[in-house]
């Protein structure tokens, strides 16, 4: 069981390697355009990076919440 509880985590940290990695790229995005007109501001690329940047913040509880139970010795 704990093995299972391991991968189930394993999977969760690298669903959060993957939002990270993609709100960076969006941000990188972002960066590297030199006037943000108010238009840009309306536009799906901020809606995209609050997306991830949300998803990033869930995953990061889910593992909190997770992490204890994966650490938890038990005695039989």
């Amino acid at each position: 069981m704990n093995q299972l509880r391991y991968h189930t985590l394993l999977s969760i940290i690298r669903d959060l390697e993957d939002h990270t990695e993609a709100a960076n790229a969006l941000a990188s995005q972002l960066f590297n355009v030199r006037h943000v007109h108010e238009s840009l501001s309306s536009s799906s690329t901020f809606a995209q990076l609050h997306a991830r940047v949300d998803a990033c913040h869930r995953i990061s509880r889910i593992i909190a919440v997770k992490l204890p139970e994966i650490l938890e010795v038990t005695y039989e």
